[in-house]
């Protein structure tokens, strides 16, 4: 059962996200809101992985921007969605025209005492100056955070500190019905079960096609290390996107 807690704070990023796009979309501005919604039936290696994810995306008054995921498993494997993990990221542009954000994040995980809280710089290199002219060319978006401090955690996890990697590759000039997306999130400092890399890795790669309108079928790989014996997996599904 997902707490009360996690409820309001999930249902309230998704009012807040999609009323903020309903104003762009009426106001005639360009689209600046993406959702995704993917539901995954088929797990290769892992039964019990994610199978729905919720994604959401936007711009906020000032220089704020928003991106969250939740994820839940067990749809498709036993009829009810239980709450697994929801990432919640309110980033601030330090200046207008530098490529860099202040990143606070909120990670909401099932089980008691699992949230924690943590702040740290986000550089989004593909919109560096130098680089920007090269990164539009190939249609690529990178985005690197490295978070630097954590809250609400217990001493033995107080000093941990992670790097994240985000992309996004798209092929314009060829087709608009594919896109390659993932990241890469590494932990430093954090103490591990035996059996577990002293550095965890937590990773997706996700393929998609468009099947039809704004629905694609899509492959991804997972990989976490987090999970002894089960640490590889491939998920199939399929993902409905929409942008205003």
């Amino acid at each position: 059962m997902l707490p009360p807690k996690r409820i309001v704070i999930i249902l309230a990023s998704l009012l807040i996200l999609l009323g903020s796009g309903a104003g762009h979309a009426q106001s005639g501005a360009p689209p600046d809101w993406r959702l995704a919604a993917a539901l995954y039936p088929y797990q290769h290696r892992v039964d019990g992985d994610t199978d729905l994810t919720l994604t959401l995306s936007g711009n906020l008054p000032g220089r704020f921007s928003y991106f969250s995921f939740n994820n839940f498993k067990g749809l498709t494997t036993s009829d009810s969605a239980r709450f697994d993990r929801s990432e919640q990221n309110l980033r601030m542009t330090i200046a207008r025209d530098w490529p860099l954000d202040l990143n606070l994040q909120g990670v909401l995980a099932d089980g008691s005492g699992n949230d924690f809280y943590q702040a740290g710089l986000s550089w989004r290199i593909d919109d560096t100056p130098a680089w920007r002219g090269f990164f539009d060319r190939i249609n690529f978006v990178w985005r690197l955070t490295v978070h630097m401090k954590r809250w609400g955690v217990d001493s033995a996890a107080a000093d941990a500190w992670g790097i994240e990697h985000s992309f996004r590759l798209t092929v314009p000039g060829w087709t608009d019905r594919l896109y390659l997306s993932g990241f890469y999130d590494k932990t430093y400092g954090l103490e591990v079960p035996a059996g577990v890399a002293q550095r965890p890795v937590v990773s997706e790669v996700q393929l998609g096609v468009r099947a039809w309108n704004d629905f694609f079928v899509v492959a991804e790989y997972r990989v976490n290390d987090l999970r002894i014996g089960d640490e590889h997996n491939l998920a199939l599904g399929i993902e409905y996107q929409a942008s205003w």
